[in-house]
């Protein structure tokens, strides 16, 4: 487009570009000039893995983008900012580096403060907008220093780095198992603390205002336990899709060994059926990540 081509100088010579994603509703490309990078997203109007026989919309683009605009201006610091957005031909551009979470998690990278981000993106994302008070005191605040951690760990060199540390050291498979087994517990550990750490925001014992203080807390204490069933069906029914659908996730793509990723994605979809039927029986997330915890990698 006109307004990009003119970010580098309308000269193209020097451009360079790699795709950086395969995915099935979507073109990702990495954008490279000497005055400027970005990342373009490019929708597509059918499924990549079918053809044109299953036709979609790219509207869904523009939606995409309006809601991560709006996200962004909740907590900057956890979400892409967008440059630009072509809703007509379905494509956006952001600011490189720009590295999913799941990369970074399929190679072992242990984000000192995941819970603590999740939880805070969850919150100001879903519930409210911050008051000026609320910045003001963030400010000053003794952990105010991490906030930009992520943006430590979005640099394509950082992830090298910790790759080949990670696995440069595994000097047989049952030590590599035994670390993908402490890894496979910190990544549930992290789910639980951030769940917890939502829990406790929301659901506090207050003095009822204009109710009573018993049946203030009991309306909270029931929302709690429906908002919690209803994210854990929508979770489990997200998995059996990314695992039975069209739309794979690389968690079991990058599994290179057929026989151990069939495995895999048979066990998750037990896993995930289970608790789809049984969700109205869980009353805390350490009850879901117990029986995950129990299953042999």
């Amino acid at each position: 487009t006109p307004s990009l081509s003119s970010e580098i100088g309308n000269r193209h010579d020097d451009v360079t570009i790699k795709e950086a994603g395969d995915g099935n509703l979507n073109f990702v490309y990495i954008v490279v000039a000497t005055c400027a990078s970005f990342i373009i997203q490019q929708a597509l109007t059918y499924e990549r893995c079918i053809g044109e026989s299953l036709s979609m919309i790219i509207e869904g683009k523009y939606f995409e983008a309006v809601t991560s605009k709006e996200h962004g201006g909740l907590c900057r610091e956890y979400v892409p900012q967008l440059d630009h957005l072509d809703r007509t031909i379905g494509m956006q551009c952001s600011e490189p580096p720009h590295i999913i979470l799941r990369k970074g998690l399929i190679t072992a990278i242990e984000y000192r403060f995941l819970s603590e981000h999740m939880f805070e993106y969850m919150v100001d994302s879903l519930l409210y907008r911050p008051t000026t008070e609320d910045k003001c005191a963030a400010a000053v605040n003794v952990f105010v220093q991490w906030l930009n951690v992520v943006g430590m760990w979005n640099s394509v060199g950082s992830v090298r780095k910790l790759q080949s540390m990670i696995y440069r050291h595994y000097l047989s498979m049952a030590e590599f198992h035994i670390a993908m087994q402490i890894y496979k517990e910190w990544r549930l550990k992290r789910m639980e603390q951030t769940w917890d750490l939502f829990h406790q925001k929301l659901n506090k014992d207050e003095s009822g205002k204009a109710y009573l203080p018993a049946i203030y807390n009991l309306i909270q204490e029931e929302y709690m336990k429906e908002l919690f069933h209803d994210t854990l069906g929508f979770s489990v029914a997200e998995m059996i899709r990314r695992i039975g659908g069209v739309d794979h996730v690389e968690d079991f793509e990058s599994i290179r060994e057929g026989s151990i990723r069939a495995d895999s994605e048979a066990k998750a979809l037990e896993l995930a059926n289970s608790h789809l039927k049984e969700k109205q029986q869980f009353l805390a997330i350490g009850e879901v990540i117990s029986p995950i915890m129990q299953v042999q990698s």
